[in-house]
């Protein structure tokens, strides 16, 4: 990294990812994305509690101000040409 340089939050993730393996890279994205849900989340969610899981479990385990534990399976949404030109017909 240079000393004093402001780069962009996607800059920075791109730097910290080209020196992570893939399973790295996954739990990263995966804690970047809950950050930004738990922003807008209504739950009294405990950020400093957020952790990835290992495979099977959900990715994200976080515990809310209760004391209670949530799991959060994280899922990319992916759009199709099908599904664009199915709601143009409407």
């Amino acid at each position: 990294m240079v000393p004093g340089a402001n780069f962009s939050p996607e800059t920075m993730f791109r730097l910290q990812a080209s020196h992570m393996n893939n399973l790295e890279k996954q739990e990263h994205e995966e804690m970047t994305v809950f950050g930004e849900f738990a922003k807008v989340c209504p739950l009294p969610l405990l950020l400093n509690t957020a952790q990835n899981r290992p495979t099977p479990e959900p990715d994200i385990l976080c515990d809310i101000e209760s004391g209670k534990k949530l799991a959060f399976e994280l899922a990319k949404r992916h759009y199709s040409s099908f599904g664009k030109d199915s709601a143009d017909l409407l």
